[in-house]
């Protein structure tokens, strides 16, 4: 089972959401490289990094800080996923060029889906495909936007595009460690192949078994880990190999 750790900028800085409540932030760090170079040093195969400040439109805001991270592997075998704002196939574009192993994309989703499928076309596994929903509504632009796109109906094309990798986010459950939406992911995996990381609520130990006893591919960790409730060396030996 995959364990990738999370962390949300904003501003320059490590930040956490509840429920992607832009009001609603904390600080958790000042150094989101630093941040992100401990959890490489830790055991971590793969980080997933949101650029908050693009979700909100701002998509040249903090490159600098993404760069950087990305100089922070020390191994082909370590991995940096972002999301946040991108759009457009030049934005995958610089974010590939910054470093970035793979992008997570929601917006254009529900957006524009023959652009998706042009970029899944053009960057194959490099896509990730970010479902962030609120009920069965995939949410956008920063979870700010609902949109006409029903979870189910999207991951049926996803399968038929041959996405490897889902992140789905029950953003009601993002930010407030009262556990995440396996039966939500339980469904979709029932007419998805691919991964289906997921993301959102995930509070404890209890927890990542759970998402490690149904087959899940992963887990996004956020709150948990900032807080103390998961020690991520201990959470590295729960997952056992990276791979399933």
């Amino acid at each position: 089972m995959k364990i990738i750790p999370s962390v949300d900028i904003k501003s320059g800085r490590a930040v956490r959401l509840y429920q992607g409540d832009f009001a609603k932030e904390t600080v958790v760090g000042e150094n989101p490289v630093a941040i992100v170079n401990n959890f490489l040093n830790l055991g971590a195969e793969e980080a997933h990094i949101v650029n908050l400040d693009g979700a909100l439109g701002d998509k040249f805001a903090n490159m600098g800080i993404i760069k950087e991270i990305c100089k922070s592997k020390t191994s082909q075998r370590q991995k940096i996923q972002l999301g946040g704002g991108i759009r457009t196939i030049e934005d995958i574009e610089t974010a590939l060029e910054l470093g970035i192993d793979s992008v997570v994309i929601g917006s254009m989703i529900a957006e524009d889906f023959e652009l998706f499928a042009k970029a899944v076309e053009i960057y194959k596994d490099k896509i990730v495909a970010a479902l962030d929903v609120k009920g069965e509504v995939l949410m956008t632009r920063g979870w700010l936007d609902g949109s006409e796109a029903l979870v189910y109906d999207i991951t049926s094309k996803l399968e038929n595009l041959n996405v490897r990798r889902i992140v789905l986010t029950d953003i009601t459950k993002d930010g407030t460690l009262l556990g995440p939406n396996i039966n939500l992911a339980l469904e979709l995996s029932k007419i998805y192949s691919g991964e289906i990381i997921v993301s959102g609520g995930v509070a404890d130990y209890k927890d990542l078994e759970s998402i490690k006893d149904n087959k899940l591919a992963g887990a996004i960790l956020g709150k948990s880990i900032y807080s103390g409730r998961i020690d991520l060396e201990k959470a590295f030996e729960l997952g056992g190999s990276y791979g399933i």
